[in-house]
């Protein structure tokens, strides 16, 4: 679709003095198209503000805008695009569905967890009582404004899914709820921060150390079901990929189901069951499954498990067995941070048990196999090396190449695995050419 005639446009820009500098300039592509507006844009300079602005359309209309956040005056750029402060293209007259003239504004209330000195005194024994100011379910994370004043700086904590202690299989989170936590400090890392220390709650629950337990009830209040909340259906998950937070199941013949209820139902992150953890890429599993429909009319897989309403645990599925009552030690000789994979070289000083030694050895000869298969050297294939994923690394724990780590370790369909690690020692920082 085409841009509606400049001299529209130019009808709804507010007259006056020219933008102030401090405002980002935007789009070559924008000046291009529009010379009247940019005749009053700034040329240049830090972000001005951020916000959500209506932009032009979800989908239809011209796109969906021009990116995240600036806002020169007298135009808002935001999310999803830019609008203007005037009658702008909005709803009612117009130019493109769920239109523009939107309004800028600042960062819609997200707060920030202060940082803070290294020697912050935290005592992360104590519980404190607070009240969630904000939760993204989807993201994962939100803040904790404390009841009582004063602990921390601007009385706000970090909070992030995984510090929460909860039964549902999607723990989250809703605004106004009040809970109770421990405070731990936090170094964070691969950010604009530097590694500053922030704080974050820890074993979030509600008052008085109850597990948080809401999913259900919940969906029992706002979800459509499809022969009920608790009726279950078989199948198999063709595959869940964790990246996009979605997947496929396919129903089992056999069910005399509405014949709107496709046979192949799409399924998104929070109804894979995992147990509370964050279900892991699968496919072609034998799974079973509630049916609900959404308020457009489309029908989803339902909290779906393993056969008998076991969570879709990785342990489970890959039949893991632990290795208690032993700890080993070693050096971490690849991690790939993005990815969220590395491998271990066990200490000399670490010798296995039989059962994990010739597990090892025989995930070593795969490895071999198939660098042999593409190609590769097998030399860097042969060392025996113990694998690692994301989830195994202890809560709190910076791993880096080269660093030294301990860690216990499990057996499973793979090979040899290390979980709970934890670095002991931080790997030598890189010499500084001369």
């Amino acid at each position: 679709m085409t841009p509606p005639p400049q001299a529209n446009l130019q009808s709804h820009v507010v007259a006056g003095t020219p933008a102030p500098k401090s405002a980002t300039a935007p789009p070559y592509a924008v000046r291009q198209a529009f010379p009247e507006v940019a005749a009053l844009l700034p040329d240049g300079g830090a972000s001005q503000s951020f916000g959500r602005g209506r932009g032009w359309g979800k989908g239809k209309g011209w796109g969906k805008g021009f990116g995240k956040g600036w806002f020169p005056f007298p135009m808002n750029f935001g999310k999803g695009g830019y609008g203007f402060p005037m009658k702008g293209w909005g709803r009612g007259g117009g130019w493109g569905k769920g239109g523009g003239g939107g309004q800028g504004g600042d960062s819609g209330g997200r707060k920030k967890a202060a940082s803070v000195e290294e020697s912050f005194v935290v005592d992360e024994e104590v519980r404190v009582a607070g009240t969630v100011d904000y939760y993204s379910k989807w993201k994962g994370f939100g803040f904790v404004t404390l009841t009582q004043k004063g602990l921390v700086p601007e009385d706000v904590l970090f909070c992030h899914w995984q510090s929460l202690e909860s039964d549902d299989r999607f723990p989250f989170l809703v605004k106004g709820l009040e809970v109770e936590c421990n405070i731990v400090k936090w170094r964070e890392s691969f950010n604009k921060t530097g590694g500053s220390v922030t704080l974050r709650t820890k074993n979030v629950t509600l008052p008085g150390g109850v597990r948080l337990t809401m999913q259900n009830e919940l969906d029992a209040q706002k979800k459509e079901f499809v022969g009920g909340q608790d009726l279950r259906y078989t199948g198999n998950l063709k595959f869940y990929e964790p990246r996009g937070g979605f997947g496929y199941v396919k129903l089992d013949d056999g069910y005399q189901v509405d014949p709107e209820v496709p046979t192949e139902l799409r399924i998104e992150r929070a109804e894979v069951n995992a147990g509370g953890r964050q279900p892991s890429k699968m496919e072609d599993i034998a799974v079973e499954f509630g049916i609900w429909k959404t308020a457009r009319g489309a029908y989803k897989a339902y909290n779906c498990t393993l056969p008998g309403g076991v969570p879709m645990l990785r342990a489970t599925i890959e039949n893991r067995v632990e290795m208690t009552g032993q700890s080993f030690t070693g050096e971490v000789k690849i991690w790939h941070w993005r990815q969220g994979w590395g491998f271990v070289k066990l200490d000399a000083s670490c010798p296995l048990p039989t059962a994990a030694q010739q597990k090892l050895l025989q995930q070593t000869e795969a490895a071999v196999a198939k660098a042999a298969e593409r190609g590769r050297p097998k030399e860097a294939a042969a060392e025996e090396l113990v694998y690692f994923r994301r989830g195994d690394v202890s809560l709190g724990q910076r791993v880096r190449q080269d660093c030294k780590v301990s860690f216990t370790l499990y057996t499973d369909d793979k090979g040899v695995g290390a979980t709970s690690l934890s670095v002991t020692e931080d790997a030598p920082e890189p010499a500084t050419p001369a």
